[in-house]
């Protein structure tokens, strides 16, 4: 079984928050220097010289946490909200002592420790470093996290975070991605990914599908109020998605021809048509109460997680009249 290890990165500090984190976990660590290592010096300058080329921190259970700094060569290091370190502990004194010490002088607690649904005890933070940590502890809930309920953890630390749309999209693509591995249902599927669209998209006010059903799009799950039922190729934004083949970007609906208002709050619209062996299937439609609430950046994202759901969906079923 593969066995992974987090690696971090700093500017010139990595001894200093090394040291932080033996504080917190204990453990023996070992440093070994740019000047130390046989051919370590070459690319690196003078004042690097003394920085961490590899430091190791090994845990009593085996775990190992490794960092180095990165000379200017290598580029800027830049701390995203992409990437968080993960956890586990067996019991909640660890949770608390462990969130005591991660948090101490934090740039940012995301979530404070506590319950949060799928955990007895979970947190989230940006330590003094940058570095972002989850800390779990499952009591009398299920021992490991599912997938589906670690992505929706760190989507939720992402969207605290204000993080940018890019790394909301991230985040959200591999939640769906989650939700739908090893399900067969396609209903089961498209509501899950409808739900996880509409709850992490900002701004939504109408999240969901439309499916070709006898040469016209029929509503599919969605989320929101009530919507139209049948909408004829052609017709309104979706009907143009299925016509054009090609999303259909609308940032304000009511300069948009023919435009249905199944809800009156909409102000803008995106549309990604669903292809499946050169044959549109559906749409996956998303409306809002702002203006031009959606870009390039939602266009490119959504039909990312239309590319892929499309191979888990069984669209022969979920399109039969």
């Amino acid at each position: 079984m593969a066995r992974f290890d987090p690696y971090l990165n700093f500017s010139g500090n990595a001894e200093e928050a090394m040291k932080f984190y033996q504080s917190v976990f204990g453990g023996e660590l070992e440093v070994i220097r740019f000047k130390d290592f046989p051919g370590g010096d070459a690319g690196v300058s003078e004042d690097e010289l003394d920085q961490v080329m590899h430091a190791s921190l090994s845990l009593a259970d085996g775990r190992v946490l490794m960092a180095s700094d990165a000379p200017q060569r290598m580029g800027k290091v830049e701390f995203g909200t992409s990437t968080h370190v993960m956890i586990g502990v067996d019991n909640a004194d660890e949770a608390r002592r462990l969130y005591a010490g991660l948090s101490a002088g934090a740039q940012q607690v995301v979530m404070p420790l506590g319950d949060a649904g799928f955990a007895e005890l979970y947190a989230a933070l940006k330590d003094r470093y940058g570095i972002h940590w989850m800390v779990y502890f499952a009591g009398n809930r299920p021992r490991q996290l599912s997938d589906a309920q670690l992505s929706r953890g760190r989507l939720r630390a992402a969207l605290a975070e204000g993080a940018s749309k890019n790394d909301r999209y991230i985040e959200l693509r591999r939640y769906v991605l989650a939700l739908v591995e090893g399900e067969t249902d396609w209903l089961a599927n498209l509501a899950n990914v409808a739900g996880a669209v509409f709850e992490h998209v900002p701004g939504l006010n109408w999240a969901g599908f439309y499916l070709m059903k006898g040469g016209e799009l029929v509503l599919g799950p969605f989320q929101g109020r009530p919507a139209c039922v049948r909408i004829a190729v052609g017709r309104g934004v979706c009907g143009a998605a299925v016509a054009e083949r090609r999303t259909q970007v609308v940032p304000d609906v009511t300069a948009f021809p023919g435009h249905i208002a199944c809800d009156a709050r909409s102000r803008s619209e995106i549309v990604v048509p669903i292809v499946v062996d050169a044959q549109v299937v559906g749409v996956l439609d998303l409306d809002s109460a702002r203006v031009a609430n959606f870009d390039i950046e939602d266009r490119r994202a959504l039909e990312t997680i239309v590319k892929d759901i499309t191979p888990v969906v069984d669209w022969r079923a979920a399109t039969r009249g």
